[in-house]
């Protein structure tokens, strides 16, 4: 059988009709009863969903259809999924979405195939070997997050609190991946939102990347000038398809590129995902708020890559004299494309203030903890500082 690439041992199928194979490539790998999982409420995929349904009767595959939480994936849809599969004899998962989509599904064939109870998972001490086959077709221009190794869920108490079941596992490699810009032109602010993700990530990529060097940078910058020079022709039409496939290819450049060190444990999604838990909002918006707050905190050590971000990417002029001028200069041209796009830069735009902060924290696992276990290893002090830059 050939493919298109093949990256980490997944077969990358891009194009337009790649889901009328989906029978065949699942065949391929062995599956024989297959979950669909999508997330609940989006209609706007049943046509695609219809397509695969009659791709894998024509390979003789049977299939269960799951919905799970939308747009936010629980970890009740988790124990749902895992129930339904031991039930139906599910050998095969295919999920269709974006990183909600992806998480679910990886979380449950990583359950179906680990031993005592499946809440074990998320504890750090635990070794996972193993996990169902797991495939994807992307309907979300921010689908290289399908090469993650993590997978997070959520669940909210019944005290209100938003609690985030994280699993990292090198298992639930998927086994393809279909990406094509026409099945990603469903939602517009699903678009919008995950350009803000891929904005966000390729940031923090560009300036915590341990490998810096002339060619990285300019592959950042690169990846970064075309996402950002994207966005007006969106506006002028949210369905453009060139325009859909330049930023899915950004996505995937982010995600699998060789130039850049693994991020799983990156600072930048830590403190996301504790604003996204105290306050209870997308992870999108709380990841533009902490970029925002990131990059200010960075200001200073990091003037050289401002430097290079003002000219190559937002069309601001050095001034050798007051480089600090030109990085906040800078920093502004991001916030404002941020806000553009419909994500907070501050706190009072999530109705949020000081005393917050300390909430946000003890989300983070301080003072229990010494450190945060990232890249950046940053201690209370540290993150309450950067944290102090988002009021």
């Amino acid at each position: 059988m050939e493919f298109v690439n093949r990256v980490n041992d997944t077969d990358l199928l891009y194009g337009s009709s790649q889901e009328n194979d989906i029978g065949r490539y699942i065949k391929y790998y062995g599956g024989t009863k297959v979950l669909i999982n999508y997330a609940k409420g989006n209609e706007k995929v049943v046509g695609l969903i219809d397509k695969v349904k009659r791709s894998l009767r024509s390979a003789g595959i049977d299939y269960v259809v799951y919905k799970s939480t939308c747009p936010k994936a629980d970890i009740d849809d988790v124990y749902e999924g895992i129930n339904l599969c031991n039930i139906e004899n599910v050998d095969f998962i295919l999920a269709i979405g974006g990183y909600s989509e992806y998480s679910c599904s990886k979380i449950i064939a990583t359950a179906l195939k680990f031993r005592g109870n499946y809440l074990n998972l998320f504890k750090k001490e635990t070794e996972i070997e193993k996990a169902l086959p797991f495939g994807a077709i992307c309907t979300s221009v921010a689908g290289g997050s399908v090469f993650l190794k993590q997978a997070t869920v959520s669940h909210k108490q019944e005290d209100g609190q938003l609690v985030m079941y994280k699993l990292e596992t090198e298992a639930t490699k998927p086994k393809f991946v279909i990406y094509s810009p026409d099945l990603c032109t469903y939602d517009n602010q699903n678009i919008k939102l995950s350009t803000v993700r891929i904005f966000c990530f390729l940031l923090y990529r560009y300036f915590s990347n341990q490998k810096s060097h002339d060619l990285s940078d300019n592959l950042s910058l690169g990846a970064l000038r075309t996402l950002v020079s994207q966005v007006d022709k969106l506006e002028d039409d949210p369905h453009d398809i060139e325009c859909i496939e330049n930023i899915l290819n950004v996505s995937f450049f982010a995600n699998i590129s060789f130039i850049y060190t693994q991020v799983n444990k990156a600072t930048l999604l830590e403190l996301a995902q504790a604003v996204e838990c105290v306050f209870d909002c997308s992870f999108e918006k709380a990841l533009a708020l902490m970029t925002s707050a990131y990059l200010e905190y960075n200001i200073k050590t990091q003037q050289d890559k401002f430097m290079k971000l003002a000219s190559q990417v937002f069309n601001v002029e050095y001034d050798f004299y007051e480089p600090v001028k030109t990085a906040r200069q800078t920093l502004e041209k991001i916030r404002k494309f941020i806000k553009r796009l419909g994500c907070p830069i501050n706190f009072k735009d999530i109705n949020a203030d000081a005393k917050d902060i300390e909430r946000v924290l003890n989300k983070l696992g301080f003072p229990a903890i010494k450190k945060l276990d990232t890249q950046e290893q940053l201690t209370q002090t540290d993150c309450e500082v950067l944290l102090s830059l988002t009021i």
